[in-house]
């Protein structure tokens, strides 16, 4: 089985990552989707800019799709695992534009398992909503409010990035016939 992380958020890459892929992996299995960035307030929003977590988080995910779902198409086969966040499964103040991409994670990963199973292609999805995981999350926080409210948080309950390859694995073990959509990962003390 080949897995081929992506954290995709210019269309470009998309072209280069299915290249490399094709050329040196031969057929690709599975996908995972890692976007993320986090620190953006409504009050923060211009029109005249985007939100990073918009482009990191949607256009990533979009992205990483189109790059693999003709091979996975035309093989009737294939896994799509896209990490979302707690926050795309409830709203957080002072989260809202992070917030909303991962809303938008959970409802397209949703929508791609549903018409995939209508058109027969097979392909199984897996969305995971972690909450404090120690990972380079918090580097992307430019905010410093936000920042420190977060390094409290993940002092006080970040666990090990490997539970949530443990919970990877065993998306990807079950049957081809078998998916398993969505899991919610996050320290067992953790009042999220």
């Amino acid at each position: 089985m080949r897995i081929v992380p992506m954290g995709l958020s210019r269309s470009a890459d998309k072209a280069d990552i299915s290249a490399s892929i094709s050329s040196s992996c031969g057929a690709t299995d599975c996908s995972s989707l890692s976007p993320t960035s986090v620190g953006e307030t409504v009050r923060e929003l211009r029109a005249s800019r985007r939100a990073p977590s918009f482009v990191s988080n949607v256009k990533g995910v979009l992205n990483g799709v189109a790059a693999v779902l003709p091979e996975f198409i035309a093989q009737k086969s294939g896994h799509v695992i896209a990490t979302s966040s707690v926050a795309g499964l409830k709203a957080y103040p002072g989260g809202a534009v992070y917030g909303g991409t991962k809303w938008f994670v959970r409802d397209f990963m949703e929508v791609l398992r549903m018409e995939s199973a209508m058109e027969g292609t097979r392909i199984r999805t897996a969305t995971i909503y972690p909450a404090a995981i120690n990972t380079e999350l918090l580097t992307t926080i430019k905010d410093k409010a936000s920042l420190d409210q977060m390094q409290g948080i993940y002092d006080t309950y970040g666990i090990s990035p490997d539970r949530i390859a443990s919970v990877v694995a065993f998306a990807i073990d079950q049957p081809e016939d078998t998916t398993i959509n969505e899991f919610t990962v996050g320290p067992a003390n953790q009042p999220w």
